[in-house]
């Protein structure tokens, strides 16, 4: 029925979950994880064939309104949800219609070193980063990233961000 939502799940840790997927149609990740549930793919820096921000808040107001609020309203991919060229206003739009609903994203933690990024997660009511590793060489056998990314930079900006946001950070 929806393109972009799926659910609601019953999450341990956070409840009833509305998710939303912004890259549906396949994996879009910057990180290829040893671990990771989806086919595997070389690693990428964007995604593909994102969806209009539009198209997902329409969704998510339709399910809305025919449901009740789920505890949260998660942002996730197949893949890595930050790597979505307009999370910022995506973030503000859902912020606008949530209600009782918390917003929560789900992150590989990838791209904590952009500061558009942090900017838009900082407009999310829970961030849950992962860190697989604090070596480089551990980093790179476990999650297989991208060509440039550094373990430490990622560390030491989350850390940044910690001072920062204000919201519930989950690692």
């Amino acid at each position: 029925m929806y393109k972009y939502l799926f659910g609601p799940v019953l999450s341990r840790r956070f409840g009833l979950s509305l998710g939303i997927d912004l890259s549906p149609e396949e994996k879009s990740c910057n990180f290829d994880c040893l671990y990771c549930e989806l086919e595997k793919a070389k690693p990428i820096d964007h995604i593909k064939h994102p969806p209009k921000v539009e198209d997902v808040v329409k969704e998510v107001k339709d399910y809305l309104s025919k449901n009740q609020y789920p505890d949260v309203i998660t942002v996730t991919a197949n893949g890595e949800p930050t790597l979505y060229e307009d999370l910022d206003n995506l973030i503000v739009q859902l912020n606008k219609i949530k209600n009782s609903s918390k917003t929560l994203i789900l992150s590989n933690g990838s791209t904590i070193n952009n500061p558009t990024v942090r900017e838009a997660l900082k407009k999310f009511d829970i961030v849950k980063l992962s860190l697989d590793a604090a070596d480089q060489k551990t980093f790179e056998k476990i999650d297989i990233p991208l060509k440039g990314i550094q373990i430490q930079e990622l560390i030491e900006c989350m850390i940044s961000f910690r001072r920062e946001y204000q919201g519930f950070l989950v690692f």
